[in-house]
Parts: C-alpha cells; sequence; structure tokens
C-alpha cells in the first residue's frame, strides 16, 4: 500500500502539472498502485493516469476525477456511507 508520504509528491507535482498547464510538475502516473484506503478526501485527481490502480476503501470524498484514466481500476467502497456522502 502506498503511504501518504509516497503519495504526496505526486499529488503535489500533479496540482501544479494541472494549474501550470503543463509547464511545471507532472501528470500523476498511479498505474497499478496499491491505494488501498487511502486518504483522497478533496484530492485533485484531474486526467490523472489510475490505470489498473487499486482504489479499495479509498476516501475519495471531494476528491475530482474529472477526465481521469481509470480503466481496470478498482473502485469499490467498503465504507457503506460513502455513497450518501457522494463518493461513487
Amino acid at each position: 500500500m502506498m503511504t501518504h508520504e509516497e503519495l504526496q509528491p505526486t499529488l503535489d507535482a500533479h496540482r501544479e502539472w494541472l494549474t501550470s498547464g503543463g509547464a511545471r510538475g507532472k501528470r500523476a502516473d498511479l498505474t497499478r498502485a496499491d491505494l488501498t484506503g487511502a486518504d483522497l478526501t478533496g484530492a485533485n485527481l484531474t486526467r490523472a493516469n489510475l490505470t489498473g490502480a487499486d482504489l479499495y476503501g479509498a476516501n475519495l470524498y471531494g476528491a475530482d476525477h474529472t477526465s481521469a484514466e481509470p480503466r481496470e481500476a478498482d473502485i469499490a467502497v467498503s465504507d457503506p456511507g460513502a455513497h450518501d456522502r457522494g463518493v461513487p
């Protein structure tokens, strides 16, 4: 499982990539990343590559995943109340 300390630099570089229109930072490539149970609350995952990522039980509340690439990603939600909070 990817720790917060491992994931945060990727999310920070991705945010910079998005806000600079690609001039700085780097698009998040989370291909096949084990994000089981990760707290991605409010994360901007727009256009992130999530191909094959394991997001089982991850908290995606308020996360923006517009145009993200979730091919083959496991996005099952283990929190039964998550749907009521807007998590798919």
